[in-house]
């Protein structure tokens, strides 16, 4: 059990919520890496998986290369193995492999992932769509449209009302508190000439640390509009690949469907 205040525990609330994370997780993760973690430090780690596969590709073509030579290999032989493997597919993914990159790419809201998996995997979900499957992609589809109205929201709220959200901040004996933009920032210019005179060093700090604030919830809040509305697009795309599969082949998406029962007496 951990004892904490309630400015403290608000204030790990927030940093917990911009790293997509639970509280308590937030606080594992904090205690194993020494520093808090971010939403986009787990998924640039997640999308890394991606990288190395392709650092393997390139390092298959290299040994492949000492392999054939039975001997020293200069840069040059190198260079032109790689360029070689250029023109090689990609590494293939086994399904369970790619059931997780799709599991982390919804649970992110990871469009250039999720892209990247319905590619792989596009031509097995298409050879046959079923009514089923048309309308689980058709629900995945809104659900993101939904998803990227509440982003786009959440965003025009924190631009219109950012200066009056309360925003933690800690002082210089280490304890937290919060405040807004509205309290601290000079009402006129006036005001601003005479503070930048007479303001402590304290209340100086005080207003830095509220307008990094400020900026780091506009920036958030940008990020995850912005994916968001990448994610619906994807996914608007791959529901527009299941019609149009669904329109070429239209006996495929009815022949499984029940026939309608009139049950008027």
């Amino acid at each position: 059990m951990v004892r904490l205040t309630n400015d403290e525990h608000m204030h790990l609330t927030v940093l917990a919520k911009k790293a997509d994370l639970s509280f308590s997780r937030f606080l594992v993760e904090s205690g194993l890496t020494g520093q808090a973690p971010t939403n986009e430090d787990r998924i640039q780690r997640e999308r890394a998986i991606l990288q190395l596969a392709r650092v393997g590709n390139n390092l298959n073509q290299i040994a492949r290369q000492l392999n054939a030579q039975r001997g020293a290999l200069s840069s040059r032989d190198i260079e032109k193995s790689l360029e070689q493997g250029k023109d090689m597919p990609l590494p293939t993914f086994e399904r369970s492999e790619l059931a997780k990159m799709s599991v982390i790419a919804n649970r992110n809201k990871d469009a250039k992932l999720l892209e990247f998996v319905y590619h792989e995997v596009k031509d097995s979900l298409l050879a046959n769509p079923t009514p089923s499957t048309l309308a689980d992609v058709k629900g995945k589809a809104v659900m993101a449209g939904m998803e990227m109205l509440k982003a786009a929201d959440r965003l025009k709220a924190t631009i219109e009302y950012g200066d009056h959200r309360q925003l933690p901040i800690t002082d210089t004996n280490g304890l937290t508190y919060t405040t807004t933009v509205r309290e601290v920032e000079p009402k006129g210019a006036l005001e601003t000439l005479i503070r930048h005179f007479t303001d402590s060093p304290e209340k100086k700090r005080e207003r830095y640390a509220v307008a990094d604030g400020r900026a780091e919830q506009l920036r958030v809040a940008h990020m995850l509009s912005r994916d968001a509305r990448d994610y619906s697009v994807v996914r608007r795309q791959d529901c527009a690949g299941y019609l149009s599969r669904c329109w070429s082949t239209r006996e495929n998406c009815t022949a499984n469907a029940k026939p309608r029962t009139d049950r008027r007496a």
